[in-house]
């Protein structure tokens, strides 16, 4: 039977990474990633349709009023959201779906699909600043995600696996046979 696989974790500590070298590294998973639509802007180096849907403000809402969405939230001040049509769409088609979600999208998921949850903490907040800086230096939000890795980490006991993510080829490797093989 066809899986759902969702990552989580705080801003920062490489779900996306993850995400993209499972789906390189391991094609025996049949993985698709489903890609979340976001009310955010783009920034340097994203490409529209492949790191997220980026939509207008206006283009969400009608997606919530017409309930496009199997679970969205307002993150920082911007709304994401999982579209029901693209996981069906992966799952009909005979691949697993595998998608990056905050944990209140986690939890909301949870209680409409069955899933595998994967919860992937940072080696140490300092690390985690690090990476956000590097990501996008000019980034406003910083402090404020920092301010929330606290109260992000402390929902990963809501998950199937916890990983740190202070090695990328063993974190991965690990993920993989967790929701590849069972």
């Amino acid at each position: 039977m066809k899986k759902l696989i969702l990552i989580s974790g705080p801003s920062g500590s490489g779900k996306s990474t993850i995400i993209d070298k499972i789906l390189k590294d391991y094609p025996e998973c049949k993985l698709s990633e489903s890609i979340s639509y976001t009310t955010r802007e783009m920034r340097p180096g994203e490409v529209n349709g492949q790191h997220y849907h980026f939509v207008s403000d206006e283009k969400f809402d009608d997606m919530v009023c017409n309930d496009e969405f199997a679970e969205w939230a307002n993150v920082y001040g911007k709304s994401y959201g999982t579209a029901i049509k693209d996981i069906e769409s992966i799952l009909v088609g005979g691949n697993n779906a595998i998608t990056a979600i905050d944990w209140q999208g986690a939890r909301s998921i949870r209680k409409r699909l069955p899933v595998k949850t994967v919860f992937v903490c940072p080696p140490s907040m300092d690390i985690l600043r690090d990476r956000l800086i590097s990501r996008n230096p000019l980034d406003t939000t910083i402090d404020h995600r920092l301010a929330f890795a606290d109260s992000d980490m402390s929902h990963k006991d809501e998950y199937d696996l916890i990983v740190v993510n202070d090695n990328l080829d063993r974190v991965v490797a690990e993920i993989a046979e967790f929701i590849c093989n069972d």
